[in-house]
């Protein structure tokens, strides 16, 4: 099983087969019921934050991050990752004042939370190596309190806390510009309230090593050069269908959650992107073997393969229903498009319903809790990928 991110929230796509597909049937975009979403490519640029650029550099972050299967191909399942440039955290503006922007990860064992191992990631970019030892030294500092030390034999120079309350194993430990934070949670012995400290101690070792050496040498852009740092040097994100203004958060809190996480337009490269895909292994054999090297979010997803023939394999990798999806209507005059409803009553209802195509090299795919909704989104965005010179 895959799963994509609608924003924060993942959705259920399954791994198809290749196959010989047709040449996709000739449409006419002015017959499309594409609602209130535009069909015209808007350039993206920065409306009224100056956060926004700080964003864009954490999903830079992200592209050179490792996903957690690369750590150990334990952690099958993912959560979408998120970009940050501020938390909740007790303290944290002052601790890791310096900070230029984050990238978070998180790993599962299991698809059910409740038995899995959990890996948080976190990395957090700063200007110089001593602004990340200085921040890596008081975020640690400041969580010490309540929680026993524990050594990381390989890193010494780390500082671990295990917090019994929640039996969890967080980490700090600076590397280079960054500071890496892994919080390893084992879910099956919380509940059988045992404890295995030195197995998560070694798998935080291994975290560190597959975070460290990816990181390596990657120096950050400097806040005071990032207004000169192209958001959508590919222009991929222009042509991705956008949003309604009624469902967009208004004022300050536009395209941002709570804890500072930011859920608005985004563009990755192809190894970014796998931060996105729930069953890590199958989306990056489906992206290797497509070619796919820019995945764009706004108001639904946008994947560039290497030719119009990857994108219809990416296309139906993404319309697979497996165990948790049954076919729904296609949007009219569209016969090239896929849609799907979920069969779980408990999924949020953001991702009730997915719709699928492809145009020329790109892939997309569409998710809302209306099926109409759903449906118009993916008719916008095969109108914009049209009109693509």
């Amino acid at each position: 099983m895959c799963l994509l991110a609608a924003g924060l929230i993942a959705l259920s796509l399954t791994v198809g087969c290749g196959s010989d597909t047709p040449t996709a049937p000739e449409v006419d975009t002015g017959q499309l019921d594409v609602g209130a979403y535009s069909t015209k490519p808007v350039p993206f640029a920065d409306p009224d934050s100056p956060d926004i650029p700080r964003y864009f550099e954490a999903q830079r972050l992200a592209n050179r991050m490792p996903v957690p299967a690369d750590t150990d191909p334990a952690f099958k399942f993912q959560r979408a990752g998120f970009a940050f440039v501020r938390t909740d955290a007790e303290n944290f503006d002052a601790d890791a004042k310096d900070v230029i922007a984050g990238y978070a990860t998180t790993g599962l064992s299991n698809e059910d939370d409740d038995i899995a191992i959990e890996m948080d990631t976190t990395v957090l970019a700063f200007p110089d190596s001593a602004a990340a030892a200085r921040a890596a030294t008081a975020l640690a500092k400041t969580q010490l309190t309540t929680n026993e030390p524990v050594p990381i034999e390989k890193y010494p120079q780390a500082s671990a806390h295990w917090r019994p309350s929640t039996q969890q194993l967080r980490t700090w430990y600076a590397s280079e510009r960054f500071v890496i934070v892994t919080e390893l949670t084992d879910n099956a012995k919380r509940q059988l309230k045992t404890r295995d400290v030195p197995a998560l101690a070694r798998l935080t070792e291994r975290n560190i090593d597959t975070v460290a050496r990816r990181l390596a040498g990657y120096q950050p852009t400097a806040l005071d050069k990032l207004g000169t740092v192209p958001l959508d040097p590919d222009r991929v994100l222009e042509y991705a269908v956008g949003r309604l203004e009624s469902v967009n958060r208004t004022g300050k809190e536009k395209w941002f959650g709570g804890r500072g996480v930011y859920d608005g337009p985004a563009v990755y490269d192809g190894k970014g992107g796998l931060h996105l895909v729930g069953d890590s292994a199958s989306g990056r054999t489906m992206f290797e073997e497509n070619g796919i090297d820019r995945v764009a979010y706004n108001g639904g997803y946008l994947f560039r393969a290497k030719d119009a023939a990857a994108a219809l394999r990416a296309r139906d990798w993404n319309a697979e229903l497996g165990k948790d999806y049954k076919t729904a209507e296609a949007p009219r005059n569209l016969p090239a498009a896929r849609c799907k409803q979920s069969r779980k009553t408990s999924r949020s209802a953001s991702v009730r319903y997915i719709c699928v195509v492809a145009h020329g090299r790109f892939a997309a795919s569409a998710v809302a809790p209306q099926l109409i909704d759903a449906q118009q989104r993916i008719s916008a965005q095969y109108a914009l990928l049209g009109a693509i010179e």
